[in-house]
């Protein structure tokens, strides 16, 4: 939910007056000009800022109505939580869902988690994956390791390797650490697969380069020791120094 303030400050504008210049206007006036006459960005924006909760509803509804996707969003999680109402899972979905049609990523991936979950929905791990892809096509694909996660552990689902292989490759190539990491501790050490240590070595080193700790430790300990590589103390060395750098996202 947007943050509502009380600093009166943010709430002003600075507007040219046409002959060079400049007058401050009351931001709260506008907002509720421009919402009174039907402009659901305003709408939006008025519910943000008004500190009466009824009024805040209010507004987001009759913005939610004219399809701006933010307000949409914002009631979906306004009546899951029940901050401003009492909970209702089902104007959540419903709010939710129109939001998620719009390509409004957080609604989306909400809306994988609830349906993951069977908050307010039925369980539906295909749901879950439908929204989640959505979410991996904007750029984020964490939710693609935790289907992977799910398909592994049999978790909302029946455990399938081949999914879970499936659904940690796609994440760990759009540059999510985890995933390429889980992808090397499979190829390394997991009973259900034959052992790789091409492939374990391929992806903790991706892993690595990406930041994950996990990786780098792993890869320094190989390379001292000469396990599935070539001993090596100066990549050794190189991946020890790299334990306890922050993890980075690839784009």
């Amino acid at each position: 939910m947007q943050q509502k303030t009380e600093k009166k400050f943010m709430l002003h504008e600075w507007v040219p007056t046409g002959d060079g210049g400049i007058k401050v206007i009351d931001a709260m006036e506008k907002f509720r000009h421009d919402a009174e006459n039907g402009n659901a960005g305003a709408q939006f924006d008025l519910g943000c800022f008004v500190e009466n909760d009824e009024e805040a509803l209010y507004w987001w509804t009759k913005s939610a109505e004219q399809g701006h996707k933010r307000a949409q969003f914002n009631l979906g999680q306004t009546y899951f939580k029940g901050n401003l109402t009492e909970k209702d899972f089902k104007k959540g979905i419903y709010w939710l869902t129109k939001s998620a049609e719009q390509g409004y990523i957080g609604a989306q991936w909400h809306l994988g988690f609830h349906y993951l979950r069977g908050e307010g929905v039925e369980e539906d791990l295909e749901k879950t994956a439908y929204w989640w892809t959505k979410v991996a096509e904007q750029g984020y694909a964490r939710g693609l390791f935790y289907l992977g996660y799910c398909n592994y552990r049999g978790k909302h689902t029946v455990k399938n390797m081949d999914k879970a292989i499936n659904w940690w490759t796609k994440a760990a190539e759009m540059g999510d650490e985890l995933a390429c990491n889980r992808l090397g501790k499979l190829y390394y050490c997991d009973e259900d697969i034959e052992q790789d240590f091409e492939k374990a070595i391929y992806w903790f080193t991706k892993a690595a380069e990406l930041g994950n700790t996990d990786a780098c430790n792993t890869l320094s300990s190989w390379y001292q020791n000469g396990i599935g590589v070539q001993k090596d103390i100066n990549k050794a060395q190189f991946w020890h120094g790299k334990v306890g750098q922050p993890a980075r996202y690839a784009n």
